[in-house]
């Protein structure tokens, strides 16, 4: 990417001692090209292979899946819908991407996570471009594998779920305005139209966090970065003319769905944006430090290199480059910011995570190019690090494989997901203890170079090595497993449910269901519930639905006292799926309508009821 002023990319500086990296040439590029190859070949692996090797992760996965194959044949329908009812708890963009895949790819599991898959390899190719241009062909190689092996990326590239969209969208805005920053006349106007169109498209995948991160990253920038190197405050990156394309990029978006939903505005701005940040209301609660622990995790190996890099980083802070600054204000910022908000997700900050990789390829970049620096010997106390840590975990996990149930009484782990998780076990511990031995190895013969192999395979090697295990955690936890133990109905028939909504299970029907409720808490969705608040409870809820006209509309949702006169007056045959919560009704109205009660899985169950006509039920399952 071309701009008006740049700094020459021939001299990099290392970590410490004013060391000098390597002078990068145009062979040298050529040199690394093939290195940026099999990047990006390693990251196509990591992202694109088997998206539809397992189902649809309940809650997130089926409900967003759904959500946009409901969109399919609405191409510029401005009001999603979840299962029937309207769901305005995220913008539209990323949902209407989604159903484009299923356009393209037909329904499927793997097409509902090729956006998320693609977002991480665009989000890929922008670090590397940048990285070229201001660093080398071998950093921006580097940061590519630093990427594709991050834990909390990697993971999110392979699930249907809107933070990756988001944080490309973010992070193009960010290296837009830091480029239009370093530019003057037309290049300018250009990099800042861009980065205005990019932060508006973030905020229409995820609401107003798509502006402000940029806003609060480019702003602290542009008023730390003079005060650190000691030069004059460049030119801001906002214009007017890029505010005019942000709005023009978000407000049809917002206008259009005001106008057919008029709650939005409150809901949209007040209850999902300001409220989640600022009250405890939505229950995910932590405290000031929950994303200390939560980073050295989601960045895991290369965290094992953050504590002293931060350290040394503070230490030089006058002798680093512009672009290192920019990368490390933007995740502390991003850090920052979720830190100080009231409801707290691991997945927040990843945009933050991002802009780590580029500084961890600029340790390892100077480590391999002087194997006795300080970027060295950072790299490998860092190792050290990471090879105590892969020893104890290796070893936790091995006494778990071996000796479960003494493991689960002496840490009094409690819950379905241990057992769940156990095949994994064996295999990842194999993996951390064989990363113990390679770095042991590593550092003795002092190759910067194979450490940086150990840090890139060994979270990918984990996951291949547990895949089978995971694979059978998911679909035993997915709405497939269900799905999967009904026996074939009618194209008649209801399916309905009594106090508990499997969020992927319209969407593996490739329907709406009705539900059964007391208050619509199982849709797990907050619009619903701002929806019941405001329109005085579940009996009025059906009028935010879109289709309601008649009485037994899939997407209905019913008042659970009314399930018997609903079975009694319907022409039609029901299934209706229970918890343990519902299981004594279920029980009730099976004896009634002389059906029998199936478990389709551990803690849920099934019965299916022949249509009103067909026996002679009563009301007596009423409350």
């Amino acid at each position: 990417m071309p701009t008006g002023r740049v700094q020459p990319p021939a001299v990099e500086q290392g970590i410490g001692n004013g060391e000098t990296g390597l002078r990068e040439t145009e062979r040298g590029n050529d040199k690394a090209a093939p290195l940026g190859i099999a990047a990006f070949l390693y990251a196509a692996f990591v992202f694109l292979s088997g998206l539809g090797a397992w189902p649809l992760v309940d809650p997130d996965e089926g409900r967003n899946a759904e959500v946009a194959r409901e969109l399919l044949g609405v191409p510029l329908g401005w009001v999603p819908t979840f299962n029937g009812l309207a769901y305005l708890d995220k913008p539209i963009a990323y949902f209407h991407a989604v159903a484009l895949s299923y356009s393209a790819f037909g329904v499927s599991e793997a097409a509902a996570r090729v956006p998320t898959a693609l977002a991480a390899l665009l989000l890929c190719g922008l670090i590397y471009q940048f990285c070229r241009r201001h660093y080398s062909a071998l950093v921006a190689a580097l940061a590519v594998f630093v990427l594709a092996s991050t834990p909390l990326l990697l993971a999110f590239a392979r699930i249907v779920i809107f933070d990756l969209p988001l944080s490309l969208f973010v992070a193009t805005a960010i290296l837009l305005g830091f480029e239009a920053e370093r530019s003057h006349g037309r290049a300018r106007s250009i990099f800042s139209v861009l980065g205005a169109a990019a932060a508006g498209i973030a905020t229409i995948i995820k609401g107003p966090v798509g502006f402000l991160l940029p806003g609060l990253v480019l702003g602290v920038h542009g008023w730390l970065t003079p005060k650190l190197l000691g030069r004059p405050r460049r030119p801001s990156a906002f214009s007017p003319l890029g505010v005019l394309v942000f709005f023009a990029v978000t407000l049809p978006w917002f206008i259009g769905l005001s106008l057919a939903r008029p709650d939005f505005p409150q809901y949209g701005l007040i209850e999902e944006t300001f409220r989640r940040y600022s009250t405890t209301a939505f229950h995910r609660t932590a405290p000031f430090w929950y994303y200390g622990p939560v980073l050295l995790g989601v960045f895991f190996p290369w965290s094992a290199l953050l504590p002293e890099g931060v350290f040394r980083a503070w230490q030089l802070r006058r002798r680093l480059k512009e672009s290192d600054l920019l990368f490390a204000i933007w995740a502390l910022v991003v850090v920052v910011f979720f830190s100080t908000s009231r409801s707290k997700l691991p997945g927040y900050i990843l945009p933050g995570v991002v802009a780590l990789a580029p500084l961890a390829a600029r340790v390892f970049v100077a480590a391999i190019q002087n194997p006795s620096g300080a970027a060295a010997r950072l790299v490998r106390r860092g190792t050290l690090v990471l090879s105590f840590l892969t020893l104890i975990g290796g070893s936790f996990l091995l006494a778990n494989a071996l000796a479960p149930e003494a493991m689960r009484s002496a840490f009094r782990i409690h819950g379905s997901e241990f057992h769940r998780l156990q095949p994994i076990f064996l295999p990842v511990s194999v993996v951390f203890l064989t990363a113990t031995l390679v770095t042991a190895f590593a550092l003795r013969v002092r190759r910067p170079a194979i450490l940086f192999g150990v840090f890139t395979l060994l979270p990918v090697l984990a996951v291949i090595a547990g895949w089978p295990g995971l694979k059978e955690a998911a679909t035993v936890g997915s709405t497939f497993s269900l799905v999967r133990q009904m026996p074939e109905l009618s194209d008649d028939t209801r399916v309905a449910c009594l106090e508990c909504f499997p969020p992927g299970l319209p969407f593996y029907l490739r329907e709406p269901v009705t539900l059964f409720s007391r208050d619509g808490r199982e849709m797990t969705s907050n619009y619903v519930m701002f929806a019941l608040r405001e329109q005085g409870g579940i009996s009025n809820l059906d009028r935010v639905s879109e289709s309601n006209d008649e009485p037994f509309a899939a997407g209905r949702v019913v008042h659970v006292s009314e399930v018997g006169a609903w079975l009694q007056s319907s022409p039609h045959p029901a299934y209706l799926i229970s918890k343990r919560k519902g299981q004594a009704r279920l029980d009730s109205l099976a004896t009634v309508y002389g059906s029998t009660v199936v478990e389709l899985r551990r803690g849920w169950w099934g019965v299916e009821l022949p249509a009103s006509s067909d026996s002679a039920p009563t009301t007596a399952t009423q409350d």
